[in-house]
């Protein structure tokens, strides 16, 4: 205590002595002030940088599990959920300690600004200004304050989409899961802005049934509407029921247009539902000519993993071919396929002794299914 009140003592004398100090000191006082909220924000800056990227990981992850619902839903998959918590645990940690910071940065900002004040004040005093108090405070206050501005993401985002992924599959009418598909029937099916009007098709149990057509054509939005992604006038019914009062999903067996793989292993990816052995799975993926002893089953997919297109295309088939279902649904099964992975899928499609739907470009097996239906 002694060093501070020698300091203030000789504080005291030099300024008094010495008027034209005033000018200098209260420039320093400022100066500093600027530089130490500059620095406290790079500290802060430099804390919340694991924080972001935590949560760029965690937004990212959850993005992709709402883009790929349905197809989470269909194969009823805990599987994918396998690093969301951890990515969510991560970010909460981060989370805290920024959070932390910020309040200890908020802390010493304040206790800045009061000394400032102080000063400001003192040295007013001494100098005989003839600057008023409000002349003064106000700007003053106003730049500190300004200089304590420090952006801060809430996590409100991060567990609203929690809650979408995990919880948000409840269906908002109460359904009646069915045991078993005999037939669907779509009568004057449109919709809205998807190139898709007044369509008709009845499907039986057990068809082979293609869809041909350009890009644009509403092929995919006709999938999307029997697997209940848009929304769309008409009339659709499953075993005489309407879709919308009937689950079926544990019965479908699905291959998106847009394929991709969670971040998971390759073969909890081949294997989204239950356990298939592994010998078999191997003979599989081998059938398809898919290079097995390029990968390891059970390494973890991420941003490194140097998989093809159309090593992902194979993915997805095998996916959708292992699972055991009433209806099999492709959606241009045959992207980024050669001509000889092309007869192998389109061969293990017509082999299926289930109902299949199949939207494609290739014209090349037309005939070997039961209906085919051109979109214009």
């Amino acid at each position: 205590m002694d060093i501070f009140v020698t300091i203030f003592i000789n504080f005291d004398v030099i300024v008094k002595n010495f008027n034209f100090l005033y000018y200098l000191l209260l420039f320093i006082i400022i100066d500093l002030f600027i530089l130490f909220m500059i620095k406290l924000n790079v500290i802060l800056h430099h804390q919340n940088k694991n924080k972001v990227e935590n949560e760029d990981t965690l937004l990212n992850r959850m993005l992709f599990l709402i883009e790929n619902k349905t197809l989470i839903r269909i194969f009823n998959s805990d599987k994918v959920y396998k690093y969301l918590d951890y990515d969510l645990n991560n970010y909460s940690r981060s989370a805290i300690k920024s959070e932390n910071m910020r309040v200890s940065v908020n802390n010493i900002q304040s206790i800045i600004h009061e000394i400032g004040f102080l000063l400001l004040v003192y040295i007013l005093k001494i100098s005989n200004s003839s600057l008023k108090f409000d002349e003064f405070y106000f700007p003053y206050s106003t730049i500190t304050n300004n200089l304590k501005k420090i952006n801060n993401n809430t996590v409100s985002l991060v567990l609203n989409y929690y809650i979408i992924i995990k919880l948000g599959y409840n269906e908002s009418v109460e359904v009646k899961k069915i045991d078993e598909i005999k037939n669907f029937d779509f009568k004057n099916i449109s919709v809205k802005e998807r190139n898709l009007n007044n369509f008709n098709l009845t499907i039986k149990k057990r068809e082979k049934i293609v869809i041909v057509g350009p890009n644009g054509s509403g092929k995919t939005s006709f999938l999307h509407a029997l697997l209940k992604i848009n929304k769309f006038e008409g009339k659709a019914t499953v075993n005489g029921e309407d879709i919308n009062e009937v689950d079926y999903y544990h019965l479908l067996s699905y291959v998106s247009q847009k394929c991709s793989l969670f971040d998971i292993s390759i073969y909890d990816n081949l294997v989204l539902e239950g356990k298939v052995d592994e010998d078999y799975l191997m003979e599989t993926l081998k059938r398809f000519n898919f290079p097995v002893e390029k990968y390891n089953l059970h390494q973890r997919i991420n941003e490194n993993f140097n998989m093809s297109q159309g090593e992902v295309q194979l993915i997805n088939v095998i996916r959708c071919l292992l699972k055991q279902a009433d209806l099999y649904i492709f959606d241009e099964p045959t992207n980024n396929l050669d001509k000889t992975k092309v007869k192998i899928v389109f061969e293990s499609i017509l082999n299926l002794n289930d109902t299949v739907i199949v939207c494609t470009h290739n014209n090349d097996y037309l005939d070997k299914f039961d209906h085919v239906f051109y979109f214009n």
